[in-house]
């Protein structure tokens, strides 16, 4: 996988084009290394500039770009990630938030594979 720091601008223009797709979104909450919330959830829609919102049944996650520090962006042939770090005002060391984004629809057999490259 490739990565690269961006700026919140830049995540926004990425989330933006990944939400006109449609494609499933992989949300985790971490502290430390370990993903205490974590699940596919539907769609990413922007709320506004800056402000996402993922929806899973009767869960709603809201990201906003803008009060990160720092905004990792991999790639491969499958997944796009966003790694969300050092929140403003946040004191809490190791606290980020993680996007994980399909390229490939496929179905529920195909997630498998994805988890394993999510967790490395």
């Amino acid at each position: 996988m490739e990565s690269k720091h961006i700026s919140a601008n830049e995540a926004d223009q990425v989330l933006q084009e990944w939400a006109t797709q449609s494609r499933r979104v992989c949300f985790a909450v971490c502290v430390g290394g370990i993903a205490w919330h974590s699940h596919w959830l539907g769609t990413l829609r922007g709320a506004s500039m800056g402000r996402w919102v993922l929806t899973a049944g009767h869960t709603t996650n809201m990201l906003c770009t803008n009060e990160y520090q720092e905004i990792i962006q991999t790639e491969d042939d499958d997944l796009l990630g966003l790694r969300f770090a050092q929140p403003n005002g946040f004191a809490v060391p190791g606290f980020e938030v993680d996007l994980f984004i399909e390229k490939r629809d496929g179905d529920e057999e195909q997630y498998a594979p994805l988890i394993n490259k999510i967790v490395q």
